[in-house]
This record gives C-alpha cells, structure tokens and sequence, in this order.
C-alpha cells in the first residue's frame, strides 16, 4: 500500500468511526484519534501505536513534519489541542493527503530522470 492509499484509508476509518481526543481509539465508541486511523487502516484492526519507535516510518514522518508545520511538537499534540474539530482532524489528513502525493510525484520525476 502506498502512503497515499494508507492514508486514504485513513481519512475513511476516521470518517467512519468518528473523531476522538486523547487517546487513540475511545473503548466505548470506537471513535478514533489521527494516528488511531492512521493504525487502523494500516493493520485492519483496533487503532493503537504499532511500537515505541513507530516514529521513523515514512508515513510517520510526513505526518510529523505536517505537524511541525502547523506548530505543534507532533500529530498527538495537533488532534488533541483544545478547541481542534473533527472537521480540522480531517483537514489535517487531506493535507497529509496532498503531500503524500506531490512527494510521489518527485520520485517519479527523478526516477524518470534517472531512468
């Protein structure tokens, strides 16, 4: 799966399930913080934390760096700020969504180049 499709995937678990703060999945509903979806959709399963290190994968980064971007220390500290909406949570995602994109479309172009 490619970041973009991950990702994707990712907006629709959030979509679906419902958006939450604080944790990455509330036991009760279901509802699912970013990185909750962003799990879920990556394993199929209940959204949590792949590991402790889970920070150096490549959808990890791109969601870091986005988070960076709009400052806050990471994806956590963005989905969790107090007055965040659902609506900025799915927001955060399209725009994940777009970088995800323009980043493949790099690759392709040097690869092309190099080709």
């Amino acid at each position: 799966m490619t970041i973009v499709e991950h990702l994707k995937k990712a907006k629709d678990e959030l979509l679906t399930r419902g958006w939450y703060q604080g944790d990455y999945v509330n036991p009760v509903t279901g509802e699912v913080c970013i990185m909750g979806a962003v799990n879920a959709a990556d394993q199929g399963a209940e959204p949590r934390c792949l590991d402790d290190d889970c920070d150096d994968t490549p959808i990890e980064l791109l969601l870091h760096g986005l988070a960076v971007r709009h400052w806050c220390r990471d994806v956590a500290e963005f989905n969790d700020a107090k007055g965040r909406t659902p609506e900025e949570a799915l927001a955060f995602l399209d725009e994940a969504i777009a970088l995800a994109i323009l980043q493949e479309s790099h690759v392709q172009a040097v690869g092309a180049l190099l080709g």
